[in-house]
């Protein structure tokens, strides 16, 4: 993953986090407003689905 934006060059911050384990899944440039591929975590999914059966 890219830590910085492809259009302007500009340090790229973490914009969403998992709901489970807190780490970053998505990232954007506050700058032009761009944001990268959302990160999933499988593991944290799956533990989730198994919590609300």
């Amino acid at each position: 993953m890219p830590d910085t934006c492809r259009v302007c060059g500009m340090k790229q911050k973490a914009m969403a986090v998992c709901i489970k384990c807190g780490k970053p899944i998505l990232f954007g440039c506050p700058r032009c407003s761009t944001f990268s591929d959302t990160q999933v975590h499988v593991d944290c999914l799956y533990q989730l689905s198994i919590m609300h059966e």
